[in-house]
């Protein structure tokens, strides 16, 4: 398949890109570069290896109708792998414009545009998030509490947004609910960014007491949900968790990273408990995740040792 990936420059598409070209796919990218990857382009060519060339690149905006009218009027696209968004609850907080306008209306554009060109099949990213107050410890696929974000909201209008218009377009959705995504490539050093990268390269803030917990899923898991999503043979459109089923609390992650942590209040907008129901997953897309939050850890770390010895 020729398969256009959104966001193919950020943390999880640059790890999602080489995958997706070493099952044999052509890819075509798209990104305006606001927040790319930790060296996306040189790790997508060092992944991918011979595989490179098959894949092409366009800088460009979803919320750019005639961009997108560009890449999806000459590339012949087969899917769409829909990665392209603002992340972060507290920024969404901050700047809860930029967040519904990229999420919510690119996502829209995107969505729309593959029905105008016939493409039949569309996964995109969702979020944990979209939980909310949801006070169940396993987080079920319709057992969702309310938002309690922009970002959260903007998550949960996607979702409803393909349910809704989707089928009667004849385009076929897989949203995946990522749960807390880490891995090899995300930026550290950003006040947004995720806490393990954070936790590895500095000093650690736990917000709260450290008996928050998450269900940390490997980046490379995340890629092979996306190809067993691709390859979903049911035409309803649907909308799954991606993660492990395991929590691990911020205060077994110190352990794990050997570290101690400042504490600080908790932030409005946070969830206390995060973990994925995998049955659904399972069952529909016949996904498992493979990665245990050790062996991630070792390899996420690892990633940026040498990119500190590099940078030396």
């Amino acid at each position: 398949m020729k398969i256009l990936v959104t966001g193919c420059m950020g943390f999880i598409g640059s790890n999602v890109v080489p995958s997706l070209l070493n099952s044999g796919h052509d890819v075509v990218g798209l990104d305006n570069l606001f927040q790319p990857s930790i060296r996306p382009t040189d790790r997508m060519k060092e992944i991918s290896k011979g595989r490179w060339d098959a894949f092409k690149f366009y800088k460009g905006d979803i919320r750019e109708h005639g961009v997108l009218e560009t890449v999806f009027a000459h590339e012949g696209i087969d899917a769409v792998v829909h990665l392209a968004a603002v992340g972060s609850v507290p920024r969404s907080f901050s700047n809860p414009g930029l967040t519904t306008s990229v999420n919510i209306g690119g996502f829209v554009n995107v969505l729309t545009m593959a029905a105008r060109f016939q493409v039949p099949r569309f996964v995109y990213a969702s979020s944990s998030s979209v939980y909310g107050d949801s006070h169940r410890l396993m987080k079920t696929e319709g057992e969702e509490g309310n938002t309690l974000s922009p970002y959260a909201l903007s998550k949960k209008m996607n979702e409803e947004f393909a349910r809704i218009w989707a089928p009667a377009a004849h385009v076929n959705t897989v949203g995946l609910r990522f749960f807390n995504v880490y891995g090899p490539g995300q930026l550290p050093d950003s006040p947004y960014s995720a806490v393990i990268p954070r936790f590895i390269t500095a000093p650690p803030v736990v917000h709260g007491d450290g008996s928050t917990t998450r269900d940390f899923t490997f980046v490379g898991d995340v890629a092979r949900a996306i190809e067993f999503s691709l390859a979903y043979a049911d035409k309803a459109s649907t909308v799954v968790n991606v993660g492990t089923g395991v929590g691990t609390s911020l205060k077994k992650l110190l352990v794990y990273l050997e570290k101690t942590a400042k504490h600080q209040p908790e932030r409005v907008g946070d969830i206390h408990y995060s973990i994925a129901s995998v049955v659904k997953a399972k069952t529909e897309i016949g996904f498992e995740a493979e990665t245990k939050i050790e062996d991630g850890i070792k390899i996420t770390r690892a990633f940026y040792e040498k990119e500190a010895t590099n940078g030396e």
